[in-house]
This record gives C-alpha cells, sequence and structure tokens, in this order.
C-alpha cells in the first residue's frame, strides 16, 4: 500500500470516528432534551395536580369551618415586651382570648391542660408561635377529642377549659383568632397547621407539619 492509500485510509477512519463521535453526540442531546422535557412534565403535572389537592382540601376545610359556625379574625399586633413581672396585673388585651400582648417571661408546657392558664403566660407560649385551643361547654365526647388531637402532638399545642371566651370553641396563635360554635377537629386541624411557628420568636415547633 502507498502512502498515499495510507494516508487516505487514516483519513477516512478519521472520519468514520469523528462521525461515530458526532451520531453518539446528537443521540446524547437528544435523550438529554428528552429527559428534561420528561422532567418538565412532571414537575408541571405534580404542580397542577398539588394546586387541585390544595384548592380541594382547602374548599373540605372551609365547608367543615362553616359547618361549624367558625369566624376568623386576625387582632392587630400588640407590643410583647417588656416582660410583665409575676404578681402584675392582666394587661388589657385587643381580644378574648388575647394573640398577642405583654406577658410573663416563662411559659406553659404543651399539651392538653385540664385547668384554665394564665392568659399571660400562654400569650408568651404565642409569642413562641405555639398555638392554644380554649374551649367551654362542650361535651366530655368533644373535648376527649381535642384533648387527644392536642397530645398527638410531640409540642406546640395548648388546649385548655376556658369559661371566659364568648364561644364554645376558640382557636389562637400570634395574632390570629378564629372562635367556632361548634367543634370539628378538622378546622383545628387546619389552624394548628396554618399558624403554628408564625410568632415573632419562631422556635422549630413540630405542630407545622
Amino acid at each position: 500500500m502507498t502512502q498515499e492509500s495510507k494516508k487516505a485510509k487514516r483519513a477516512a477512519g478519521r472520519q468514520a470516528r469523528l462521525e461515530a463521535q458526532r451520531a453518539k453526540e446528537r443521540a446524547r442531546k437528544r435523550k438529554r432534551m428528552l429527559t428534561i422535557g420528561l422532567i418538565a412534565a412532571l414537575v408541571i403535572a405534580a404542580t397542577l395536580f398539588g394546586g387541585k389537592r390544595a384548592l380541594q382540601t382547602k374548599q373540605v376545610v372551609g365547608r367543615a369551618a362553616k359547618g361549624a359556625d367558625c369566624v376568623s379574625k386576625s387582632p392587630s399586633e400588640l407590643p410583647a415586651s417588656p416582660h410583665l413581672n409575676p404578681g402584675d396585673p392582666t394587661p388589657e388585651y385587643n381580644s378574648n382570648p388575647p394573640t398577642s400582648g405583654l406577658h410573663l417571661p416563662s411559659t406553659a408546657p404543651g399539651g392538653a391542660a385540664d385547668e384554665t392558664i394564665d392568659s399571660k403566660l400562654l400569650v408568651h407560649n404565642l409569642e413562641h408561635g405555639y398555638i392554644v385551643i380554649h374551649y367551654k361547654g362542650i361535651s366530655d365526647k368533644d373535648t376527649g377529642a381535642i384533648q387527644d388531637l392536642v397530645d398527638s402532638y410531640a409540642d406546640g399545642v395548648i388546649s385548655q377549659p376556658n369559661t371566659e371566651i364568648t364561644s364554645p370553641v376558640a382557636m389562637v396563635g400570634w395574632g390570629s383568632l378564629q372562635t367556632c360554635k361548634k367543634v370539628s377537629i378538622s378546622v383545628i386541624k387546619s389552624f394548628i397547621k396554618e399558624h403554628c411557628n408564625k410568632g415573632p420568636e419562631k422556635l422549630g415547633l413540630p405542630c407545622g407539619s
């Protein structure tokens, strides 16, 4: 084989390898584009599905809140410092039960309480992102259901009897209040999820999941 023939053969081989490499690169690009397209389609589908589920959940909770004759309020936020001293009189809060304002330096433990807790103590819990469920005049069955729900959370939720409230149930988070004339566990769950960890001092409480 002459030098020219060998040269031509090497050139042909290089050209063949180049074309093969280009073909592989085109195949990789097609595969990458298909993968990107598939991921995008899945993300869009998940977003649409999630949005639909969220809307359906909101509608269900809305119907439950309407059925329980619930009213939501957002009282204006009151100053929270400096702390009150033990024995100080209860300050004038702008809602019953209070959702913000001056409070004692200590906090109440989470869970279902059998007796009414000092509101000056609970406001500090609210500042930390706690949720407090107040109730009065409800059945033992409803009381037990609320207590079981509250105790199912590792921390961040308190329930207590409170004869001072004007509705059978009052759910409180920092700056948020929802009162209901009937007990609805689904409404209470929704309120806890929405308002947990919304206080000025966020502790990463487990009640928001």
